[in-house]
C-alpha cells in the first residue's frame, strides 16, 4: 500500500450509525478481527483479545447493556483488554491508559478494514 492509498482509505473513512440486519460473512468478519489483531500495543505486551458475536440473543443482551451500540446488526466485534494481564506487565499504566490506548488502535482498525 502505498501512501496515497492509506489515504484513499482515511477520506473514504466514514461511522456508521445505521445497520442492515442482513448477514455478514464469515470471511469479512475473520478479516475485521485480523485488522484488529495487527493494531500496536503498548509495551508490546498483547493483553487485548477480540469477540466476535454473531449470535441473535447474545447480540441483543449486548445492545441492552452497552449504551453506544444501537441498530440491528447482525454480528458485532468486541475488543476487550485483560486489565489483570496488563496491570501485571505494564503496571498502573498498562491498566489505566495503554489499555484504553490499545483498544482504540484496534477498534481504528476495524473501522479502516
Amino acid at each position: 500500500m502505498s501512501d496515497s492509498d492509506l489515504f484513499v482509505v482515511l477520506k473514504k473513512r466514514h461511522s456508521c450509525r445505521h445497520f442492515e440486519p442482513r448477514p455478514i460473512p464469515d470471511g469479512i468478519l475473520d478479516r475485521l478481527a485480523y485488522a484488529a489483531h495487527r493494531a500496536p500495543t503498548g509495551g508490546n505486551s498483547p493483553h487485548r483479545f477480540v469477540i466476535v458475536v454473531k449470535d441473535p440473543v447474545r447480540l441483543k443482551i449486548l445492545k441492552l447493556t452497552s449504551p453506544g451500540y444501537f441498530g440491528d446488526s447482525s454480528a458485532a466485534i468486541i475488543v476487550c483488554t485483560d486489565l489483570r494481564a496488563a496491570e501485571e506487565g505494564l503496571g498502573k499504566l498498562g491498566m489505566d491508559q495503554c489499555a484504553m490506548y490499545d483498544a482504540g488502535a484496534a477498534t481504528e482498525n476495524v473501522v479502516l478494514a
